[in-house]
């Protein structure tokens, strides 16, 4: 079923790339809403759907643009949205990047499950990919391999002094 929460609930804080400091409120939506932001601190207040077609950048972040606005590092949010099972929800933001918080989602899972999550009337949307695929950009892939059990496999080889292999 489709899920949205009951409450709203605030999160404030820095955004990694911009620094800029900034609120987000997660408000409850109606079926069929879909996840929406909306940037309150532009000129008549635009809304970017979180949808694959407004993807506009991804190097070290994904950037959403639509209504000739932008949000930033939106990929916390998505996936913790992704792991509530939330289908349907606004979140108004009065910045241009979602607040890093503490580098995880663990904040916003809390917030989220503090305001409750709420079923709603209609079924949610199901995808499946039955098929091999691979997205690479540069050095980065991505690879999706059918199977009925979840398997995530990670790579990481930067050259830093902190993150070693």
């Amino acid at each position: 079923m489709q899920k949205t929460i009951l409450n709203s609930v605030k999160i404030t804080g820095n955004g990694l790339h911009t620094g800029k400091p900034t609120s987000i409120c997660f408000l409850p939506a109606k079926e069929n809403t879909g996840i929406i932001f909306q940037r309150i601190d532009l000129e008549g207040k635009p809304f970017i759907s979180a949808s694959i077609k407004n993807i506009y950048k991804t190097k070290r972040r994904t950037v959403l643009k639509e209504n000739n606005a932008t949000i930033e590092t939106v990929e916390h949010v998505l996936a913790t949205l992704f792991a509530l099972e939330i289908s349907n929800i606004l979140i108004k933001v009065d910045g241009p990047e979602i607040p890093i918080l503490d580098g995880s989602a663990k904040l916003i899972a809390e917030k989220l499950e503090q305001a409750g999550i709420k079923k709603q009337n209609l079924q949610r949307k199901k995808i499946e990919l039955n098929n091999y695929f691979k997205v690479e950009d540069g050095n980065s892939k991505i690879e999706f391999f059918p199977q009925n059990t979840l398997e995530i496999n990670v790579e990481i080889n930067y050259k830093s002094n902190i993150l070693k292999p």
